[in-house]
């Protein structure tokens, strides 16, 4: 990374035993390893039909004056994260697609403000919040929808990255990818912040694993 790139500042993954997972050759020595969707091949990618609401976990945003999520971008990375987790399962989804169910809660329970999803993901399993006061702050007696003791979360991983170097990032982001964990990344500026889900990476299956250049993309 060069003096004033945009910088990882927090990748976040939730430990599971068993994912749905592909992998599969891109072309000449570039693979691709994706979470959360089966059956994938390199030509499912020239296809915008492959990807709906039905089969790929993405909490949306309504973006509009009223819907109080503007700024919750963290709050729909960790939504995502549960869903694939499988502790959103204690959400009634009803009518709606299980991450945007659980998106609500965090929509119908915080301001609209930013925050890490590290902070969403222990808010809604045990209702404990660390967020800075000019944070998204949660009602009081919110969240808790699992029960779990606060001391359990640290079995969670939540890794920061400030101005660590591109091998560690890939590293940390390759290891927790092929486990087949929900991941979530911060992307930081000097300026702003946005939460992401990544859902897979590709890589030169050429070179070693330290080579820079090992990491060809990410889907997020």
């Amino acid at each position: 990374m060069q003096s004033g790139d945009t910088v990882i500042a927090e990748k976040m993954h939730i430990f599971i035993d068993d994912a749905a997972s592909s992998f599969f050759d891109l072309s000449g020595n570039e693979y691709a390893f994706i979470n959360s969707l089966n059956g994938l091949k390199a030509s499912s990618f020239a296809s915008a039909s492959t990807y709906t609401d039905d089969n790929v976990i993405d909490a949306e945003k309504r973006c509009y004056v009223s819907s109080n999520d503007t700024l919750l971008c963290w709050a729909g990375t960790a939504s995502n994260m549960l869903t694939w987790t499988d502790y959103g399962n204690v959400i009634d989804a009803k009518s709606q697609q299980l991450e945007d169910a659980v998106f609500d809660t965090f929509r119908d329970n915080f301001s609209d403000n930013g925050s890490y999803m590290s902070n969403g993901v222990l808010w809604f399993l045990t209702g404990a919040y660390s967020g800075y006061s000019t944070w998204a702050q949660p009602k009081t007696g919110s969240g808790n929808y699992v029960s779990m003791h606060p001391k359990v979360f640290s079995n969670f991983d939540s890794v920061f990255l400030y101005g660590e170097s591109a091998a560690t990032f890939v590293n940390e982001l390759s290891a927790a990818i092929f486990a087949g964990n929900a991941v979530g990344l911060t992307i930081r500026c000097s300026f702003s912040a946005h939460a992401i889900t990544c859902w897979g990476l590709s890589f030169n299956s050429a070179l070693p694993h330290d080579d820079p250049n090992w990491l060809t993309g990410t889907c997020a």
